[in-house]
């Protein structure tokens, strides 16, 4: 077999593999808070007033972040569905085709700067944790903006690699050092964190090497130059806003997370090393042997760049006081190719007694993990319907069975079987939970409940929204449509609102009593139409909501 028909192959698996595990539920889950549904709500009022270049949420612009994936979900809803359309699922395929590409990305940087089976092991794993099967299922930026990043970093690597090589016969390669600016730059239009990743490493590498030359191998001139040509839609976005959309995204989002946990997303400092394990999941069996082969091994020019790509970048993100999971997606390839490294490693060498002890204590834990997560599956649907899910209780033995493989293959040290016994393990369990187990759980779609309540009132138009009180949820707004809901208080005054015809609320329980009070002083009737429970997960507490008509007292 050829080489290249082993990496067409291998390319080919990947891609399956990867659609085996995003594609899952894409088709029938309904829009995820809030994130998703704010992205998706925006890329949506992109398409109803066919103006790409105002990023907006209703009537508020979104300074929050740049608008590559609106863009790129925009073109994906244009191509099978419409911006009336509640259908999420055009609105998920540009993270799944982020996901995907991370992978294959992965996969082809390492079997060129590594080894075929190394990248290929390092690939699936990435494909397997459970943090980008979550983000490549969500309508957000993060899949792709990791696709962005192991391009960038990638190339990073291909010209660190000549670097070292240190031979000045041979050109630069100048190819993948356009490639690190420009991949840089296509970030920088999803998010803006491409430069903090890639300057990081750089100068981790310039730190580790004690020479500064590498910073100028890169040229950073020609880099500036690709940098303001690749950002000139700030300007667009300037005049299309009349502001520094720029200025207004750090003012807004970017300084206000610096300073302390923005929007109630603040973490102790260990917040990312203990749901290390979680979100790894089940790649994270192999977190042990890969540090210590990432410690003995860091001399190692490619141990020595991963770890420039992971451990600047983690230091970043320890220190700042808002702490998400996906904050730590961009450094997940960098660390499964050091767990593929490691299991090549290991599979050849011998263990050490003390060190063997440690690992069988760690495996221990992690299947305790696993025990956890199976009983999540089970408990988590029962709470909200008091009945046990049938998809649970499937998704729970995927997961155990695959944790109890996992730990006999590890303990019995048949590293290929594990692989092996990971991935299928993965595809089992995240094909049960996002295809079966989501949908079943009915009482958290909150949004989709609500939008089918009142389909049949035909009073609800743009002109006479539903207004919300107490339930701001804006999947609300992308379920209902732009202008069909409005939300307010429960002290806005009720008698114009009624004065020539009825007006439906949705109130929050806790807000009644407020609401009575104003509805009496405007001498206004309220009927109860419908009563709508769910868990609103967003806030991690259950809501009952009351469907009122609004309408004058009679005389």
């Amino acid at each position: 077999m050829t080489r290249n028909s082993s990496s067409l192959k291998a390319f080919l698996l990947l891609t399956l593999l990867s659609f085996a595990l995003f594609l899952p539920g894409i088709f029938t889950l309904p829009m995820f808070d809030r994130d998703a549904a704010h992205f998706s709500q925006a890329t949506r009022q992109m398409l109803e007033t066919d103006n790409y270049f105002q990023i907006r949420y209703q009537d508020v612009t979104r300074f929050q972040k740049p608008p590559g994936i609106n863009w790129l979900q925009a073109l994906s809803v244009k191509a099978i569905s419409h911006a009336s359309s509640t259908w999420a699922a055009p609105y998920r395929i540009p993270s799944i085709l982020g996901g995907l590409l991370a992978v294959l990305f992965t996969f082809a940087f390492a079997k060129r700067l590594i080894d075929f089976k190394t990248a290929l092991t390092g690939a699936t794993l990435l494909a397997s944790t459970l943090l980008l099967n979550v983000e490549s299922h969500m309508a957000v930026i993060d899949a792709m903006l990791l696709a962005a990043m192991v391009l960038m970093q990638g190339s990073l690597w291909v010209c660190y690699q000549q670097f070292k090589h240190n031979d000045e016969s041979k050109p630069r390669p100048i190819g993948f050092i356009i490639l690190f600016w420009l991949a840089m730059g296509a970030g920088i239009a999803l998010k803006g964190t491409t430069p903090l990743i890639g300057l990081l490493t750089v100068i981790a590498v310039c730190i580790t090497e004690r020479n500064i030359r590498f910073l100028k191998f890169m040229r950073p001139l020609l880099g500036i130059f690709i940098l303001l040509l690749s950002s000139s839609w700030l300007l667009l976005l300037n005049q299309a806003e009349h502001s520094n959309y720029l200025m207004e995204m750090i003012k807004k989002d970017l300084y206000p997370k610096l300073i302390g946990g923005h929007e109630g997303h603040g973490a102790p400092p260990g917040y990312y090393l203990l749901q290390l394990p979680i979100t790894l999941w089940p790649a994270s069996i192999l977190l042990l042997p890969t540090a210590l082969y990432a410690w003995h091994q860091r001399h190692r020019n490619t141990t020595k760049f991963l770890l420039c790509w992971i451990l600047p970048n983690w230091l970043f993100y320890f220190l700042m006081p808002t702490k998400l999971p996906q904050y730590m997606l961009p450094m997940y390839p960098a660390i499964t190719l050091l767990m593929a490294l490691s299991l090549k490693h290991w599979a050849s060498k011998n263990w050490s007694f003390a060190t063997k002890q440690v690992w069988q204590l760690l495996l221990a834990l992690w299947g305790v993990l696993g025990i956890g997560l199976a009983i999540a599956c089970v408990l988590l649907p029962y709470e909200l319907s008091q009945h046990i899910s049938k998809p649970g209780v499937f998704a729970a033995l995927a997961i155990l069975t695959t944790s109890f493989l996992a730990l006999h293959f590890s303990f019995t040290e048949q590293f290929n079987k594990l692989l092996l016994n990971l991935a299928l393990g993965a595809v089992c369990s995240y094909f049960i939970i996002w295809q079966y187990l989501l949908p079943s759980m009915q009482d958290i779609w909150v949004s989709r409940n609500i939008a089918r309540s009142v389909a049949h009132l035909q009073i609800i138009s743009d002109t006479n929204p539903l207004r919300a009180i107490g339930y701001q949820e804006p999947s609300l707004v992308f379920e209902m449509g732009t202008r069909r809901v409005e939300f307010t208080s429960a002290n806005t005054r009720l008698s114009n609102a009624s004065k020539h015809s009825s007006r439906i609320l949705l109130v929050n329980q806790a807000n009644m009593p407020e609401l009575k009070i104003t509805a009496k002083k405007d001498h206004v009737t309220l009927n109860k139409l419908k009563t709508i429970k769910g868990f609103n997960y967003s806030k991690g507490k259950w809501v009952q909501l009351n469907l009122i008509e609004v309408s004058p007292k009679t005389q």
